[in-house]
């Protein structure tokens, strides 16, 4: 790993632990800071880049910067997009993010396409007995609900409460 790389996985590890305790003010110019400095290597490194701007996109998402989130999040699908047969699972994060943004907007419709795409990225990648699959499926299931498909948000979560019961036990 080049010095570059190693100081950008540095300042993420920052802004997770800083986003994990709910310092996101903190965290949003580390992860600029992190997108900026990783910037150059988008055409030779690309899952660096479009790592950095996952996280950005939802220390974005969380601090109501819809517009931006928006910008970080597309990017970061269309860089995963690229090299998505390597990163399988960070092309399911990332196209899960957008379609949370989107649900979090009410925008339902351009959400379903982006739940369906993680359910399908997280299935291939982890297989169905995981919980990222299952959060997929819950998310879709949300999505459908908000739009009125009942039955299929039903069947949906209560597929993503069998696979976290078996996964994580029945307290969970």
């Amino acid at each position: 790993m080049s010095d570059d790389v190693a100081r950008i996985r540095a300042l993420e590890e920052e802004v997770d632990s800083l986003y994990k305790q709910g310092r996101y003010r903190e965290a949003l110019p580390l992860a600029e800071k992190a997108a900026a400095s990783a910037r150059p290597m988008e055409t030779d490194q690309p899952h660096v880049y479009a790592a950095c701007l996952s996280v950005l996109g939802e220390v974005q998402r969380v601090m109501g910067m819809h517009g931006e989130a928006e910008l970080s999040h597309q990017r970061a699908v269309e860089l995963w997009k690229g090299v998505v047969s390597h990163w399988q699972a960070q092309y399911a994060l990332a196209v899960n993010n957008l379609g949370l943004l989107y649900q979090e907007m009410g925008d339902y419709r351009r959400a379903e396409p982006l739940c369906c795409a993680a359910v399908a990225a997280w299935k291939e990648a982890l297989g169905e007995d995981h919980r990222l699959y299952a959060t997929a499926l819950n998310n879709l299931g949300l999505v459908y609900q908000e739009m009125g498909q009942y039955a299929r948000a039903e069947s949906l979560l209560s597929r993503a409460m069998e696979i976290r019961q078996q996964v994580l036990g029945e307290h969970e």
